[in-house]
């Protein structure tokens, strides 16, 4: 049996007001965190924050190489970033927001991982100067190396070196004509 006195329970009922006041203000501001990235070498693709309408808030933007030390970035300081990709490398990228006001509160995004690739190239295992004969049998198989994300093939053929056409259903990496 618990006795309440008077002077508790106002305790009490002032605490439970005052926790509920200070996580009222501290609900989350950002309503749209940073996705992830997986571009080539010279991608101009765009991380981005958005916050509740109506927040005045400051932005910087931070990197880390291992997801454990992180740097402010220079004249990082918006709700959109292009991270730098001029070469092949994964980076992680987070911001923090400060909301302006009398009291300065700042909440800092979830992390994005942005992936730069090398640009794709494809080798195709066609032997030089092969000369293929009527009713010839022709295997091929095209070998993507570098990118971002995954690859899909659609072969061609082509009497001319401008004018293409697909081959109907050749859409695997292998190509075996008969």
């Amino acid at each position: 049996m618990f006795i309440l006195k008077k002077s508790s329970l106002l305790s009490a009922l002032l605490f439970l007001a005052f926790t509920t006041l200070i996580s009222a203000s501290n609900e989350p501001f950002i309503v749209e965190h940073p996705k992830n990235i997986a571009e080539c070498v010279s991608g101009e693709e765009v991380l981005t924050v958005k916050i509740a309408e109506g927040v005045k808030a400051g932005y910087q933007w931070q990197k880390s190489d291992n997801k454990t030390q992180w740097v402010n970035i220079e004249k990082a300081n918006t709700a959109s970033y292009v991270p730098e990709s001029n070469e092949a490398r994964t980076s992680w990228y987070r911001v923090l927001v400060t909301v302006e006001g009398e009291k300065a509160l700042s909440v800092t995004s979830n992390i994005s991982e942005v992936t730069v690739a090398e640009p794709i190239s494809v080798n195709i295992n066609l032997p030089a100067n092969k000369t293929i004969c009527v009713d010839e049998k022709l295997h091929l198989v095209a070998s993507p190396k570098g990118g971002a994300g995954n690859c899909t093939f659609r072969w061609q053929v082509s009497g001319s070196d401008n004018n293409w056409q697909n081959i109907e259903g050749e859409t695997n990496q292998e190509l075996k004509l008969k």
